[in-house]
């Protein structure tokens, strides 16, 4: 449980002020990218991202949130689902180099339904997702790259860590309640990477951006969870990590510096593609450039 009150003392010790002014920036190139991106597969892949909306519509609710691009609402929930999906649909949206994940996709959209349906402040808003990409990377950064040889994607894997610390900051959680957010993410991440290349892709952003949502919700309410199931015996590290031990020494580092204080943490594509593609292009277009 140390590791759990490691994180859930950052988070609640950390304000704006203490966000330093190139975390900011880049956060904010970072979630202007992901809203292009968004708007541009609202429009591009319209069969599939209406066929979703409507199927989600079709189940009725509140209208607490806005679907990015397509003029109408839905639960608060149900646009973190939607909106997380259609930002990561394209595969043209930022990667976190550090960890090979794209965490903007599966962090931004939670924070974002619960920040409109809260009324929240920018600056808010900004505080609460700059936190969560924090401790979404650490986390990740711990057991980097075995997940990837084990099959997983660490977009939702570490994302919904994220989408649970970044909502549970802007709700304003007590420190029991966001360690009990983290033990019910550690049973909510997952996302194989057989699915690569087919929509379950960017639903699994889609689903870590609501179900750390939802895990912040039900620590609210006082639900319980095993605060130790981050690091705990036959917890997440253990059980995604092979059974070996993860690199705690990480957490340590949490704001000091800020991964968002170094620069391309949040790489913005260069060209509207896979990122591992980028190396091949650069590459082309320079012995195409030198032939001339």
């Amino acid at each position: 449980m140390q590791l759990t009150e490691k994180i859930a003392d950052f988070v609640l010790s950390n304000q704006y002020a203490d966000i330093p002014e190139a975390a900011l920036e880049q956060a904010k190139m970072g979630i202007m990218d992901w809203v292009f991106v968004s708007l541009a597969a609202a429009k591009d892949g319209v069969d599939t991202v209406q066929g979703f909306s409507q199927l989600m519509t079709s189940k009725g609710g509140l209208e607490e949130s806005t679907l990015i691009g397509l003029g109408r609402k839905l639960t608060e929930n149900q646009a973190a689902l939607v909106n997380g999906c259609i930002g990561h649909m394209m595969d043209y949206d930022e990667t976190c180099p550090k960890v090979r994940s794209h965490l903007f996709a599966s962090i931004f959209p939670a924070l974002l339904a619960s920040a409109e349906l809260r009324e929240i402040s920018g600056k808010e808003l900004l505080l609460g997702f700059i936190t969560g990409h924090e401790v979404a990377l650490r986390v990740g950064e711990a057991i980097t790259p075995a997940w990837i040889q084990a099959g997983w994607h660490g977009t939702s894997l570490f994302g919904i860590f994220g989408s649970a610390i970044g909502c549970s900051k802007i709700m304003g959680l007590e420190k029991d309640n966001i360690k009990t957010a983290l033990g019910l993410v550690s049973s909510m991440a997952g996302g194989v990477a057989a699915n690569f290349g087919t929509q379950a892709k960017p639903l699994h952003a889609g689903m870590a951006a609501e179900r750390g949502l939802f895990a912040a919700q039900l620590a609210e309410s006082g639900f319980t969870s095993n605060q130790g199931a981050l690091d705990g015996a036959l917890g997440f590290y253990h059980a995604y990590n092979w059974g070996q031990a993860a690199d705690m020494a990480v957490i340590d580092r949490l704001g000091d510096p800020w991964g968002l204080e170094t620069p391309g943490m949040s790489s913005i594509k260069l060209y509207p593609c896979c990122h591992g593609l980028a190396t091949n292009i650069e590459c082309g277009t320079r012995v195409h450039h030198r032939k001339r």
